[in-house]
């Protein structure tokens, strides 16, 4: 009898088993859109649509913020004189659950409505949302965008007063170059990869991913925690600081230029195509003066990885 009743479960739960991978395949092949109920069999659908797409004037207006928790952000610009935003979702959104716009002193925000919650054996609780800003031409001031999670593309060209764009996990990417007198880059959890940034002051930090940038002129700091920085340069301002905790850092320098140098590795090696005076044997410590006063001061930094540093 035991041997029966052991048989029988064992059919039980292959049926089950069975049934719930056909329904999940079913649900991965057709991508349904999500119900609202409580079973919803897809993991999480890719296609978005537009859910509401409004518009405001940028009269008297210095500031542009933005603070979303789950979404995207794509920043383009418009030939328009307002300030264009589009809102995409996987799924139906609540009328509650749609951005807004609010105005005080001369700030602009877009303030994100409810956030939508579904909870499911197939479901994680969350869709793919969008925001896309569509920045006029003429916006020359500040622009503040933070999300927690998602991602931070820049598709266009940007000329900006300060620039400050952060996300707890997710990555940023601008495929144009950012002009600005300020910017500030920061993913906690996320790759930042820029084509050009050209700024007199910048401050760029990753606590776990990577650092790409093309093209960078200014003076500031790039900062990883677990991740390489590359850094071409095309003008250094006064300071130049790269730290890396774990990783490589790569950086090309312009050729025409007097700088004073620092550089040290706990575990790695220091690589230059300038003469550097090193402080031991291991080679793990260097310091140069390259050109006649004055000079930049460039410091370079990591614990565990190696240093590579070039002129074009």
């Amino acid at each position: 009898m035991d041997k029966k009743l052991k048989k029988i479960s064992i059919a039980i739960w292959g049926i089950i088993a069975i049934s719930l991978t056909i329904f999940l395949i079913y649900a991965i092949v057709n991508d349904n859109e999500e119900s609202g109920n409580f079973l919803v069999f897809n993991l999480r659908n890719t296609k978005t649509t537009v859910q509401k797409e409004d518009n405001i004037s940028l009269d008297k207006c210095e500031n542009i913020t933005l603070d979303f928790s789950s979404y995207d952000v794509v920043i383009s610009s418009t030939d328009d004189e307002n300030l264009r935003v589009v809102q995409k979702s996987s799924s139906t959104l609540k009328e509650e659950e749609k951005f807004s716009f609010s105005k005080y002193d001369n700030t602009i925000a877009i303030e994100e409505g409810k956030s939508k919650h579904e909870f499911g054996i197939f479901n994680f609780g969350s869709f793919n949302n969008e925001i896309e800003l569509f920045i006029p031409k003429k916006y020359n001031k500040n622009l503040e965008v933070k999300t927690r999670s998602g991602n931070i593309d820049v598709k266009d060209v940007m000329n900006l007063d300060k620039v400050n764009l952060a996300q707890s996990s997710g990555n940023f990417n601008s495929k144009e170059s950012i002009t600005a007198n300020e910017v500030n880059l920061e993913a906690s959890s996320g790759n930042i990869k820029a084509q050009t940034l050209i700024t007199k002051l910048y401050k760029i930090k990753t606590s776990s991913g990577n650092v790409d940038i093309k093209t960078l002129s200014g003076s500031g700091e790039v900062y990883a925690s677990s991740g390489n920085i590359k850094i071409g340069y095309r003008e250094v301002g006064e300071e130049l600081k790269a730290n890396a905790s774990s990783g490589n850092i790569k950086l090309n320098l312009p050729k025409d230029i007097s700088f004073e140098f620092y550089g040290q590795c706990t575990s790695g090696n220091i690589d230059t195509d300038f003469d550097v005076n090193y402080k031991n044997k291991k080679g793990n410590e260097a310091t140069a003066k390259i050109g006649n006063e004055p000079y930049k001061k460039i410091n370079v930094e990591t614990r565990s990885g190696n240093i590579e540093i070039n002129q074009n």
